[in-house]
């Protein structure tokens, strides 16, 4: 006499072997939100009519619903029906949830999505005309047999049970239904679903071909395929203008976003089309031929824009094209592998007339976004679409490039360059620009007309070092210009200051002595080549040196990596050559690290000299073997070897002097231990010494500045 059982969400309902249900008058039902688990036995199971939205197992035993007019188990939302061999009378509703197993079913209808997974038999299966079914497959003999009729309908979406894959060309007869299918599947209507077309699996893991058995008794997945297409959405490759007047654009599908299986391609289609920001007198969608990318060699078309026109890879024609503004559509055929379509997305080009050097007048400027969609569809229907946002590069920095020497007088012209938010570095000359030097207006001769990111420079004799800056908004740099008969002249002295940034505000000549304190000191390196003049090899080695200052510099200019090199290698011999000047040479040894460092800047700089240069840098290193001899040896041998005189006592050498804002500097190699005093005569004849004067000593470098020297001529002395 109850009105129903109440299974509740914590609890477990057990039918074992022998038990069953008996109804005393009206019909009550089992309302289960727990489990309830049917186990196997060879006598049949009468069971209350059922509402499902918890689990219910059924094992192997033939299971009689009492129903009512309609149905007997009614499975709702987040209901589980598994099946373990079973036989179920009785009609079945699936208004949600899931039907899984192996067994037999005499009437299902399903009326809402839901999960159906395994090897199903039915009498009859009904599926809603709005309902996208859900076949989960989980092994290659999962199957629906319908023995009456089947009426399908709907969308069916196919997935792969968690871990299975199928093996390539898998086939599955999802449904066979002998008795003959009605609704959308029947002959005469194949619409929602059109065979031939393939499914794709949800999630993108694969897709099967549609296709219907010869006595259109069954409906059969085939032919499995790994995912069909991928088009990755990596950053877009973008080509901004080599040259005034030429535009650039980027590559709507780049190399590395395609990866593309074998497969059958006749009928596909590739479909590119702007879909947000067409401006038709600006916007342009095209075929670039020999676009950069490997894949895109070879691919040919032949016809007038606006008409279709073949398409041809390597010779062979696979596909017919038609390109408007706004769109780009090719037909694939037969002939269309897999290479031939991999190189038609390869050459996809999307350009924008504004898209020019000329067309950056402010720092602020910004071309306009654009969206774009790319549709690749094969010969069996399988579609992917990918949409991508073109957001043209923003100018975020300027440059002048690499430092110059001019030599007196000489004119050169400086360019400005737009440095890009995808690090390309091209030509601004329309920028509007502010220019400035340091060197109170000399060095710049006059802007180009019409041209204002260019500006016209002259070699000034008045300064060594100038900085030539340019302006644009916030956008601001700027370059070194070194006077060429001062930078040529010393090397190390340009190893010092590269950047000027060491140099007084009104620019320092020759004579005038560096900052000590510096990683290199150019007091040794004086007093070293004087040292060297008193013998002929000596000499001669001096001469090489100057001969070939000025190109080592501009290579040195061009390469900061050579010139880091330069300078690292300078202050590891140094050391030794102070040690030599101070009559000491034998206190430091040559290492086998510091002669590879030496070889290598060696080669370094040899590998972009002149013919002239490099023979002689060459011929050098021939002559002492690598310079391996000097392995080992200290810094009197080093003397020895080259042949230079070997100070018997310290060599002492003032090697520059100049006035600044402190005073009269004079400069000269330190001797370590040595105690120095600045003496000064008017005539020769009488000194005296300056008591003011302030000196300032590293180790290699002895600094004096006498902070009140006369008006007139003076003569120095360092004593010690």
């Amino acid at each position: 006499g109850s009105v129903g059982v109440l299974v509740d969400a914590t609890a477990s309902l057990y039918a074992r072997p022998g038990a069953g249900f008996v109804r005393v008058g009206g019909l009550p039902s089992i309302y289960n939100a727990g489990l309830i688990d049917i186990f196997d036995d060879d006598q049949p199971f009468t069971c209350l009519h059922l509402q499902n939205r918890g689990r219910v197992f059924v094992g192997a035993r033939l299971v009689h619903f009492q129903t009512t007019d309609l149905f007997g188990i009614d499975q709702q939302v987040g209901g589980t029906l598994q099946l373990y061999g079973s036989t179920l009378n009785g009609t079945l509703l699936i208004q949600d949830g899931e039907l899984l197993g192996h067994g037999y079913l005499s009437h299902a209808l399903i009326v809402a999505p839901a999960r159906v997974s395994g090897r199903l038999q039915f009498d009859e299966l009904n599926l809603g005309v709005k309902v996208s079914s859900i076949f989960e497959l989980g092994g290659e003999s999962d199957n629906l047999w319908i023995r009456d009729r089947v009426t399908l309908a709907g969308k069916p979406i196919v997935k792969l049970a968690p871990g299975f894959v199928p093996s390539a060309g898998a086939e599955f007869q999802i449904v066979t239904a002998p008795g003959g299918t009605t609704g959308q599947f029947n002959e005469l209507d194949l619409t929602p679903i059109e065979f031939g077309r393939r499914i794709t699996i949800e999630g993108g893991s694969g897709s099967f071909l549609m296709v219907r058995s010869a006595d259109s008794k069954a409906v059969v997945l085939r032919d499995f395929l790994p995912p069909a297409i991928e088009l990755a959405t990596v950053p877009l490759v973008f080509l901004l203008p080599e040259a005034a007047g030429l535009t650039g654009g980027c590559f709507v599908v780049p190399h590395p976003a395609i990866n593309l299986p074998s497969g059958d391609w006749a009928g596909g289609r590739v479909q590119v089309d702007i879909t947000a920001g067409f401006d038709a007198p600006i916007d342009r969608l095209q075929y670039q031929r020999n676009s950069g990318f490997p894949q895109s060699d070879g691919i040919v078309f032949e016809g007038l824009p606006g008409s279709d026109q073949s398409v041809s890879f390597r010779g062979t024609i696979f596909g017919t094209a038609r390109i408007t503004g706004r769109q780009m559509t090719c037909a694939l055929n037969a002939q269309a592998q897999k290479e031939a379509v991999v190189a038609l997305l390869g050459s996809l080009f999307y350009s924008n007339s504004q898209l020019t050097a000329d067309w950056f007048a402010q720092a602020d400027d910004r071309y306009p976004g654009r969206a774009l969609q790319i549709a690749l569809t094969d010969g069996v229907g399988a579609q992917v679409q990918i949409s991508r946002a073109v957001s043209f590069p923003d100018l975020v920095g300027i440059s002048l490039g690499s430092p110059l020497v001019l030599g007196r007088g000489e004119l050169a012209t400086l360019h400005l360059q737009g440095v890009f938010s995808n690090n390309q570095i091209l030509p601004v000359p329309k920028l509007e620009t502010v220019w400035s030097d340091s060197c109170d207006g000399n060095l710049l001769a006059g802007g180009v007309a019409g041209y204002p990111g260019q500006q016209v420079i002259r070699g000034v004799s008045e300064y060594y070092c100038c900085l030539a800056g340019a302006k644009s908004g916030a956008l601001r740099t700027q370059v070194k210009v070194g006077l060429g008969i001062y930078v040529e002249a010393c090397l190390i002295r340009y190893l010092v200051a590269p950047d000027c940034a060491s140099l007084p505000a009104a620019a320092v000549a020759l004579q005038g002595p560096e900052t000590p304190q510096s990683d290199v000191s150019l007091a040794t390196f004086h007093t070293l080549e004087a040292l060297m003049k008193r013998s002929v090899d000596g000499r001669r080695l001096v001469d090489l040196y100057w001969q070939h200052t000025a190109e080592v510099v501009g290579i040195l200019l061009a390469s900061p990596s050579l010139r880091a090199q330069a300078k690292s290698l300078i202050t590891e011999f140094q050391p030794g050559v102070s040690r030599l000047l101070a009559a000491k040479g034998q206190e430091i040894l040559i290492t086998q690290p510091m002669i590879d460092q030496l070889n290598f800047l060696w080669n370094g700089v040899a590998g972009h000299a002149s013919p002239a240069l490099k023979a002689v840098l060459q011929l050098e290193q021939a002559r002492f073997s690598n310079f391996q001899p000097f392995v080992n040896y200290d810094f009197t041998r080093w003397a020895e070897l080259l042949a230079l005189p070997v100070p018997a006592q310290p060599f002492f050498h003032i090697s520059a002097t100049g006035r600044t804002a402190a005073g009269l500097v004079v400069e000269a190699n330190d001797l370590q231990g040595a105690e120095f005093s600045l003496w000064r005569s008017s005539n020769l004849t009488a000194w005296a010494q300056v008591s003011s004067a302030e000196a300032l000593r590293d180790g290699f470098t002895l600094r004096f500045t006498d902070p009140a020297p006369p008006a007139g001529r003076a003569f120095y002395q360092i004593r010690w």
